[in-house]
């Protein structure tokens, strides 16, 4: 028992860890804080301009932004798709200890109830 209450407080410990560290980092790049040195996405889509030519510099700032997005999304999977993963290896391991704790009560209770049969017809006869 000591155990089990060991590793679920340790699973917690980890999914919590990992659940403020994507809030934060989601947080921070929506609110346009600065990380790693690139600006954050922008929230609010950009309309073009009706009648307005766009110059080169114009052309390389909406590229530069989608980079940005395309970063953004990629980290975020990346990010996200970590924490599925170590959440699914946590979830493995205690099917795999809650399968033998019921396999081994199962076969305990079989023992017992073969030993209870023997002695029902030992005292049958």
């Amino acid at each position: 028992i000591h155990f089990c209450s060991t590793m679920i407080e340790t699973v917690v410990s980890t999914t919590t860890t990992i659940a403020h560290t994507v809030f934060d980092t989601l947080q921070s790049w929506w609110n346009g804080d600065q990380v790693d040195d690139t600006l954050s996405l922008e929230v609010v889509e950009r309309k073009p301009e009706v009648g307005s030519p766009k110059g080169i510099d114009d052309i390389l700032e909406e590229n530069n932004r989608l980079k940005r997005m395309l970063e953004f999304a990629m980290t975020s999977h990346v990010i996200m798709n970590e924490a599925t993963t170590m959440l699914e290896d946590s979830a493995d391991l205690w099917m795999k200890q809650a399968e033998d704790a019921v396999g081994a009560k199962v076969h305990e209770a079989e023992q017992e109830r073969d030993a209870l049969a023997l002695q029902l017809e030992g005292l049958q006869e």
